[in-house]
């Protein structure tokens, strides 16, 4: 039992020395073969819809918070000339973002960038 732990240990310490590594190899990688994956992801999709579905309808009954947020916050317009204020960029707000999905109408305005980093999918980029 204590050699597995051990091994997870080395395993997650090695994977997060590399992680930039394979990060910008998986990138380079979905640029190069990008019509072969989208067309593989569709078949799989085509002969699983059955199995998504089911996924699917799992995740709607886990996230009702989320969707019901979202859905309260499509009457909410974006002002026109709103900057996205959240990591002083100051770009033009383009999208709305929900810090506490059991509270649907509290949104703040934050650009496509900034949005990204918000939800831990993109790179902020210091100016």
């Amino acid at each position: 039992m204590n050699k597995v732990k051990l091994k997870k240990e080395y395993d997650r310490k090695r994977y997060l020395e590399k992680k930039d590594f394979l990060d910008n190899q998986h990138k380079e990688y979905y640029y190069n073969n990008r019509e072969k994956i989208i067309n593989r992801t569709r078949k799989y999709r085509g002969e699983n819809r059955e199995m998504i579905n089911k996924y699917m309808a799992c995740w709607r009954l886990k996230h009702k918070n989320r969707i019901h947020a979202y859905n309260q916050s499509k009457s909410i317009k974006i002002p026109k000339g709103t900057f996205c204020k959240k990591y002083h960029c100051y770009n033009l707000a383009t999208e709305k973002h929900h810090p506490n999905y059991n509270k649907p109408k509290l949104v703040i305005f934050l650009c496509h960038n900034c949005h990204l980093f918000e939800h831990g999918r993109g790179l902020k980029l210091i100016k």
